[in-house]
């Protein structure tokens, strides 16, 4: 199977496990950052659910950002979100990161700025998780083309779609020349995901990962482990 045929059916598979973002286009930037982190795996119609539930808990977005993962988590729980806790965590992140980086929950302005100025204020945001990047990079921004940051690369490398020996600016080159622009958005927020779940910087648990029969490297994997809820996995 050459990397062609492998990318269709990955990304085949992971759009059954994780749900598709193209339904947070009409979303603006910071209600999509909302969306993209609680609709993985549940939806974007159970997504909006969990955050009209939340927003009717707090007082607002800045009250939830200073709040704990557990109380976060509750509520998603009650809404039936998937995962609860993780995305409580991963809400919290982002929420943080927004705001230390713009000094308020918005992120407006970023439709507005130059496109590499944009890039480069959401590329700042070390804590968003990935998938939800991706999906303002590419539905907000504008961005045309792949960007291959630290976390997908890795999960690429693991996958096997670069050489895990290669330099990093030539495993970016060349993961963006075999992606391309028609396939960069999905690309991105779908690996994203994949690494936000199970192919951690620290390891990589592949037990029950949607991707395992197309990796690289997932049979060298551990088994998968018992939830234990901390924060250390993201």
């Amino acid at each position: 199977m050459n990397r062609e045929e492998k990318l269709e059916k990955l990304v085949k598979l992971l759009r059954q496990a994780f749900g598709d973002a193209e339904g947070l286009k009409s979303s603006g930037p910071f209600e999509m950052l909302i969306l993209a982190i609680l609709a993985f795996e549940d939806g974007l119609e159970a997504a909006k659910r969990a955050s009209a539930a939340l927003l009717a808990e707090f007082v607002d977005w800045n009250e939830v950002r200073v709040s704990s993962w557990k109380e976060i988590g509750a509520i998603l729980e009650k809404e039936r979100i998937s995962s609860p806790g993780d995305k409580a965590i991963a809400l919290k992140r982002s929420l943080e990161a927004v705001f230390t980086e713009t000094n308020r929950m918005d992120l407006d302005a970023v439709s507005k700025m130059p496109q590499e100025k944009a890039v480069n204020l959401l590329l700042k945001l070390k804590d968003m998780d990935e998938g939800s990047l991706a999906a303002l990079l590419y539905l907000h921004v504008g961005l045309q083309t792949l960007a291959p940051t630290q976390r997908l690369l890795r999960v690429a490398q693991r996958i096997g779609f670069i050489q895990e020996s290669a330099m990093p600016s030539s495993m970016k080159q060349n993961l963006s020349s075999f992606v391309g622009q028609r396939n960069a958005f999905r690309f991105h927020y779908l690996l994203g995901k994949l690494g936000e779940k199970y192919c951690f910087e620290k390891a990589a648990f592949c037990g029950k990962c949607p991707a395992l029969p197309y990796c690289h490297r997932g049979a060298a994997c551990a088994p998968w482990p018992a939830d234990d809820g901390n924060e250390s996995k993201a």
